[in-house]
């Protein structure tokens, strides 16, 4: 595969576009990709796009027309994800009320003149708390040690909130 970053103003172009046509709803960038727009960037081999997809006519959540749009357009899929430009892709479903928030609270950006839409540092920390992985807490002690400025009130309001803050405070008792 080749260098994400090479590729991703392409790959958010066409996001945009599947925004505009109403393919998803609002969507915001996550997970490793999400974090480097703030912390120095590491190795990722997919990009998170936390989404809203349409509901299908029974209620549920329904891919199938964004795995379509994009097979019309030259891409293929490797299971659940598309492979664009020869970058793998998850479209998620935002599923849970943190995920909702984190959307609804993302950061307008730019990616090499792309306009795009981050998820803040506060809630890409507490969806890491979530996840609870090994990298997670690793890419949680990058957004500490690099210093960047996190809206301390607002992470302890989103960690409570969600119930993350006792999990929080066992990993990092000093903060």
């Amino acid at each position: 595969m080749k260098n994400i970053f090479e590729k991703l103003g392409l790959i958010l172009s066409v996001i945009n576009d599947m925004k505009r046509e109403g393919i998803i709803g609002e969507y915001a960038i996550g997970g490793s990709i999400g974090a480097m727009f703030y912390i120095e960037p590491f190795y990722t081999k997919d990009v998170d796009i936390f989404t809203h997809y349409k509901q299908g006519p029974d209620g549920l959540i329904d891919p199938a027309p964004v795995y379509r749009y994009l097979r019309l357009r030259g891409y293929k899929m490797q299971g659940w994800r598309a492979l664009m430009e020869d970058v793998l892709v998850d479209f998620i479903p935002a599923g849970t009320e943190l995920v909702e928030e984190a959307i609804e609270n993302a950061l307008e950006d730019k990616y090499n003149d792309v306009p795009c839409r981050v998820i803040s540092p506060e809630y890409l920390i507490a969806m890491s708390v979530e996840c609870g992985r090994r990298m997670d807490w690793a890419r949680i002690e990058k957004f500490f040690n690099q210093q960047i400025p996190i809206q301390v009130k607002r992470l302890k309001e989103v960690l409570v909130r969600h119930g993350l803050w006792k999990k929080f405070k066992a990993e990092f008792p000093d903060f």
